[in-house]
């Protein structure tokens, strides 16, 4: 059994939670004043599942995931995109040398050489390649 103050602390928390969905909600973009209203009315249970639902729903339509339909340039676009994506994360996480084979295979399609011998830190001498 619980005593009144663990009660009251319980209270203050369960409130306080509330109170942070509810600001929260107000931050959307895109809804009126009584479509706020009335999501403030639910049961937070009901919001969290609904938000849990919602969540699932834009994971699942991951645009990388459908298949494109598009001009020969803008899927063109769409892998170099992907590729710059993911040299990029490999940097932020610091494991760029994971990387750098995919840079030296796109530099030589495009008659370019890349090295990092003899460079200073982050940075890379690029050559074009004879023909």
């Amino acid at each position: 059994m619980k005593t009144f103050k663990e009660q009251q602390k319980l209270s203050e928390k369960d409130m306080t939670a509330i109170s942070s969905w509810k600001k929260k909600i107000k931050k959307v973009k895109g809804l009126t004043k009584q479509q706020m209203q009335l999501l403030q009315t639910l049961p937070t249970p009901v919001i969290t599942s609904l938000i849990n639902q919602v969540g699932m729903v834009v994971a699942h339509n991951d645009p990388l995931e459908e298949k494109l339909v598009a001009s020969d340039l803008n899927i063109l676009d769409a892998i170099i995109s992907k590729i710059k994506d993911d040299i990029i994360d490999d940097k932020v996480k610091g494991n760029f040398e994971k990387s750098w084979p995919k840079m030296q295979a796109l530099a030589k399609m495009a008659g370019y050489g890349i090295t990092k011998k003899m460079q200073g830190k982050n940075k890379s001498y690029m050559w074009k390649l004879r023909k």
